[in-house]
């Protein structure tokens, strides 16, 4: 999983209600009017006419009784099922065989080798590309992304590269339209195929079920879910320290050393007769620098107090959109420093508050409500492990570890609660904290990393150390399995080292393929500065490249067919042959459209996908489709593992209490697996045309 590009989406617009009271009031009135004009023309109608009325007074009602009944014998009909067990799913994302065997091997992952030894375990292949959106995606639907449309977390609009007035890019993994969440993936998922025969499902934190499906059982939507901003998590750091640029993924507000602070919790825009406007609420701070604290005053709530270097409990904020409408979010608070010499304030991306959010993001809609109630407030965004507040250095490793520990106790219950109360059907529990881990830890396990590894550091044990957590939930887990119970344990990818950033568009810069406007050596975010009359190609996202072709994207200058053939093979073959300074190969295949997506969508998927070598990486500034000065450099962050290489390079890992004989399964298999398992026959499953087939 990685998580970037943050383009503001703007949920709040279409909470705004235009103009003033009078006008809404006089609207009513004249549809009222309007309303008990025609009942009264309607009535009169029929008055003159008592046969007819008569003849719809008993017509009407049997038509009603007629098609209720028919779907309620339809749906008596569908909702045949006789699987009485279980099947309980728990997909550690990235959790790769890298990290898994030697560990099982020393004896430190004792459930899992159990589960090994007992059951089944394999290497599982991953999408092409290995991304956690378009894997899980994949898995869920059974097809590839050619067929479920998801190829990238960023998505591009062909027709607007080179607007000046509009974004060409935008996320992927959420979808929000006039003011509404709207589904991203329209394919149908093992939970909708679930629900037609009738077999519960509880789906917890699924990727991308932003807003959540209606489905026979519970679903808390996952990745997708956006803060209250609108974007993937936004953080906001008050700090007295001068301030020089921006943040990636924050927000840095400047304040003063002082004993009384007066600021702001900022929130997503509203439109106002000037335009759009952001929204703010006070918030007023009282240090301590003897006590080394700070109080914290949001209005509307009630003081809280803390200590340098803890975190506050989720606390509440409600933002005025205008007339009528407020949003309600939920943040956190970290105080990194209170003395006499700096102030710093650090707060996570503003949630949904899941008593009450703006949009919805469970089902049934009052699903996060009971998980809240019963559990207390919760992280609501999909992402909720906030990386880029370390890479910018505004958090350490150590607070960013208690927020991980957070995540992984709050998922921990919900899993346990619904394993309590399900007593046949599916159970899907979702974990982000494998891959987050290997994100962010990686290089201080990693001896060919210069910036992050010294032997015996303090965080070169922690990615086992989650990986241990893992271990004691599938223990737990398998403790409450009944005899006709099926466990599932996955991952959608392995992980590796992430130790050199390859610019891809500058690349094809310096290859010829892509020109930047007069003057500019350099090309910004957002695809700017291209000279799209001369340019052939240019990249975005973590691997895609696509050819700037005539009649598809705006300024198109490659013809269809045999030229975009031609250069499609050329440009592969030299991407192939791309060496880094001392002689290592950056790539390790380029793959073409045609080889790696079929189905509805595949047009719209890249012309050609770069499967990266061990150690390489798109780097971020290609994923928002800039062209820094040279082609490869280092990655001295300390996000220092990733999976977004060749996926060959990369398998995920899958266990069963069940004995899989196929020896090289995939992600497309699991769909027709649980499909089989819940009474689905084989003909059935093939008339899906899913791209796996069932492996028990």
């Amino acid at each position: 999983m990685s998580a970037m590009f943050h383009a503001y989406i703007d949920p709040g617009s279409g909470y705004v209600i235009a103009g003033g009271i009078a006008y809404i009031l006089a609207m009513l009135a004249a549809f009222f009017g309007l309303v008990l004009w025609r009942l009264k023309q309607i009535f009169g109608f029929f008055k003159k006419r008592p046969k007819m009325s008569l003849v719809l007074g008993i017509v009407v009602p049997m038509a009603v009784g007629g098609f209720f009944g028919y779907r309620f014998i339809q749906e008596k009909t569908m909702l045949q099922s006789d699987f009485d067990g279980r099947i309980i799913i728990l997909a550690f994302d990235g959790m790769s065989p890298r990290i898994l065997e030697p560990m099982m091997a020393a004896g430190k992952l004792p459930h899992f080798a159990q589960l090994a030894g007992e059951g089944s375990y394999h290497h599982m292949a991953t999408t092409n590309p290995a991304q956690t959106p378009v894997a899980f995606t994949s898995f869920a639907t059974g097809v590839n992304p050619g067929e479920h449309g998801l190829y990238d977390f960023i998505h591009r609009d062909p027709k607007l590269l080179g607007d000046p007035e509009k974004a060409a890019l935008e996320l992927s993994c959420s979808n929000f339209d006039g003011g509404k969440a709207l589904p991203v993936i329209t394919a149908p998922r093992f939970w909708n195929y679930a629900t037609e025969r009738g077999v519960e499902s509880v789906i917890l934190n699924f990727p991308v079920t932003f807003p959540p499906d209606k489905i026979k059982g519970r679903m808390l939507s996952g990745m997708g879910v956006t803060d209250i901003l609108g974007t993937e998590g936004t953080f906001t750091y008050y700090t007295s320290e001068a301030v020089s640029g921006a943040d990636v993924g924050g927000k840095v507000v400047q304040v003063s050393v002082a004993l009384e602070i007066d600021e702001f919790l900022y929130g997503p825009r509203r439109q106002s007769s000037a335009g759009p406007v952001e929204t703010k609420v006070p918030m007023h701070l009282t240090v301590d620098v003897k006590k080394h604290t700070a109080s914290v005053q949001i209005k509307g709530g009630e003081s809280f107090t803390l200590k340098q270097g803890e975190w506050s409990d989720w606390q509440g904020v409600t933002f005025s959109l205008g007339l009528f409408k407020k949003m309600k979010g939920i943040a956190r608070f970290y105080l990194v420093q209170a003395d006499d010499t700096a102030f710093k304030l650090y707060v996570t991306p503003i949630n949904y508050d899941p008593r009450e959010p703006s949009f919805p993001i469970s089902y049934p809609e009052g699903y996060a409500k009971e998980l809240a109630d019963k559990f207390g407030l919760f992280f609501t965004q999909g992402i909720p492990y906030d990386t880029w507040s370390v890479n910018e250095k505004r958090l350490t490793e150590e607070p960013f570890l208690q927020s991980t520990q957070s995540v992984i106790s709050q998922n921990r219950q919900m899993l346990d609660f619904e394993l309590e109360r399900v007593k046949t059907g599916i159970i899907f529990s979702y974990y982000g904290a494998t891959d987050l881990a290997q994100h962010m830890f990686w290089g201080y396990a990693d001896p060919k990393n210069r910036y992050l590894y010294s032997k015996g550091n303090p965080y070169e044990l922690t990615i086992e150390s989650i990986y241990q957590q893992a271990d004691k939930i599938v223990g737990e887990v398998k403790e409450k399995l009944g005899q006709k119970d099926i466990l599932i344990v996955m991952s959608d990818h392995g992980f590796a080292a992430f130790r050199r950033a390859a610019n891809v568009n500058t690349w094809l810069r310096e290859h010829g393929y892509q020109m930047l406007s007069k003057g500019k050596t350099e090309g910004g975010d957002l695809l700017a500065d291209i000279d799209w009359e001369n340019t052939c190609a240019y990249a975005i996202g973590f691997g895609a490249v696509y050819l700037n072709q005539r009649g598809r994207e705006a300024h198109g200058i490659v013809a269809p067919g045999a030229d975009t053939v031609a250069l499609k093979k050329e440009l592969a073959a030299k991407l192939k042959a791309w060496k880094d300074d001392d002689g290592t190969p950056v790539i390790h295949n380029v793959y073409t459209r045609e080889e790696i997506f079929w189905g509805e969508h595949a047009d719209e998927a890249p012309d050609l996908f770069i499967g990266f070598n061990d150690g390489y990486r798109a780097s971020w500034q290609t994923a928002l489709g800039a062209a820094p000065a040279v082609a490869v450099e280092d990655n001295a962050k300390k996000w220092s593992g990733d999976h977004l290489i060749d996926p060959n390079l990369v398998p995920g890992i899958l266990l069963s209490n069940q004995k899989i004989e196929n020896e090289h399964p995939t992600l497309y298999d699991l769909t027709p697996t649980i499909l089989r398992a819940i009474g689905y026959k084989d003909k059935e499953i093939e008339a899906l045309k899913m791209d796996g087939k069932p492996l028990f």
